[in-house]
């Protein structure tokens, strides 16, 4: 695999993310790295190719700074709304809160082919006025088909208590590189389904 600007080589994310915060795996012929920042899979390399996941290209100063996302893939709450603007009746005044991302995950479980990583934290809901108990639980299978194909399973879950009016759903994130100029998004729909433009217009 050609590698295209800013992806990074597996032993550019060893120098650059604290080596006592990551867990590697090897799987085969690949190679997976897992932090308990943020409650990710970070990389994904298949022999000497670069990460398949997106990798934020400041790195270090996020990791300096305790910021959000890192890249690879991640755990994300929503609806937006509620609980990522500071003014959610106008859209206004976005932030990730760091209860979410990086959170304090820690593991559960570790072995060759598995891991399960978990946190719990108090959430505010800023459009209801209310805060919400949570229990988040992730956890990871790898599986090798063959020598070029690597499976990684994904269950996430969430438990929320003490709210009333707060709706709130888990999502999980895969954040992978474009393409060179520009790339394709498939989305899968029903036949009435129509787009919903939340931010900015889409294309």
């Amino acid at each position: 695999m050609e590698k295209i600007e800013n992806m990074i080589l597996f032993k550019e994310l060893l120098e650059l993310f604290p080596r006592e915060e990551i867990t590697e795996f090897k799987v085969g012929n690949w190679r997976i790295i897992s932090t308990e920042y943020g409650g990710r899979i970070l990389g994904v390399f298949h022999e000497n190719s670069p990460n398949l996941l997106w990798t934020n290209p400041e790195l270090s100063r996020v990791l300096e700074r305790r910021e959000f996302n890192v890249g690879g893939v991640r755990t994300w709450i929503s609806p937006e709304r509620n609980f990522y603007y500071s003014d959610p009746e106008n859209f206004k005044g976005w932030f990730c809160p760091p209860e979410i991302d990086p959170s304090s995950y820690t593991y559960g479980e570790k072995s060759e082919k598995h891991l399960i990583l978990h946190t719990s934290f108090k959430l505010r809901d800023l459009l209801n006025h209310e805060t919400l108990d949570i229990s988040l639980t992730r956890k990871v299978r790898f599986e090798k088909s063959d020598e070029e194909e690597l499976l990684i399973y994904f269950r996430d879950a969430l438990i929320a208590r003490e709210f009333e009016r707060s709706r709130i759903a888990l999502w999980a994130l895969a954040q992978v590189y474009p393409g060179r100029d520009k790339g394709v998004v498939v989305v899968p729909t029903g036949p009435h389904a129509k787009p919903i433009h939340y931010f900015i217009e889409i294309p």
